[in-house]
């Protein structure tokens, strides 16, 4: 077991950068307004890394607005997520968190390479986004990875994307106010599960699986009845797939 604290608010990027490690708990990290000064000319430098991570612990991580580590408002801020899970990460958990006004993804996980494996079995649980720059949560490469409750609201593109991997899931959430999709399925991305969330007041389709071959999903008794311009919006193709007991308008 090992604690972590953080004795002032004003710390450098990815502070917390976890790199091969093995079985290391973070546990209570106390980290409390939280705020990213300098975050890189240009380059993207997420506030917390996972990278080769396997069965890290992250609880109650809480950062307050990464804009305000930006002091150039004549330039584009660099895409810098909150937390990024990078490489082979495994079973790493985050939970309890809050992740306010991040300048690109809330949370992101990743592939470098093709040639390395992406994260696997890592999970969010309860972990909260809001105002991020473009995406809430997004599974840019990923496999059986899940997130389960937590509220995304107000992201300048979709709440939830979903981009490429298998066995990936979003349950029990709550997704508002997103600029495009609440969550958006990318084309042949597939065995997937999408259940229990309540999705409301996006500009687009609450839930978009776009044109492709993706297949051998599910989706399932989520709420979409409040605001959405779009319901529930399956192009996928495949044949083995589930999409019943949603509520729409």
């Amino acid at each position: 077991m090992r604690y972590l604290v953080l004795m002032e608010a004003n710390v450098t990027p990815s502070a917390l950068y976890s790199s091969r490690a093995r079985r290391c708990l973070l546990l209570g990290p106390d980290i409390y307004d939280y705020q990213v000064h300098n975050p890189g000319n240009g380059t993207q430098i997420p506030c917390i890394t996972f990278d080769r991570a396997v069965v890290c612990y992250l609880d109650s991580f809480y950062v307050n607005d990464m804009y305000k580590g930006w002091d150039r408002p004549d330039l584009t801020p660099p895409l810098a997520d909150g937390i990024l899970f990078s490489d082979d990460c495994q079973g790493c958990k985050v939970v309890k968190s809050v992740i306010g006004r991040p300048l690109y993804c809330g949370v992101r996980f990743m592939q470098p390479t093709a040639t390395r494996p992406a994260p696997s079995f890592c999970e969010l649980i309860s972990v909260d986004v809001d105002q991020s720059l473009y995406h809430g949560i997004m599974f840019e490469s990923a496999n059986f990875c899940s997130m389960i409750g937590g509220m995304i609201t107000s992201c300048g593109v979709h709440g939830v994307v979903l981009h490429s991997g298998r066995g990936n899931k979003v349950q029990d959430a709550t997704i508002r106010k997103c600029s495009h999709q609440g969550i958006q399925v990318d084309s042949g991305v597939g065995d997937f599960i999408l259940s229990g969330n309540k999705i409301e007041a996006c500009t687009d389709s609450a839930i978009l699986v776009s044109a492709g071959a993706s297949d051998n999903y599910i989706i399932t008794s989520n709420n979409c009845a409040i605001g959405n311009n779009g319901g529930i919006v399956d192009q996928g193709t495949g044949q083995n797939k589930y999409v019943a007991g949603n509520i729409w308008r």
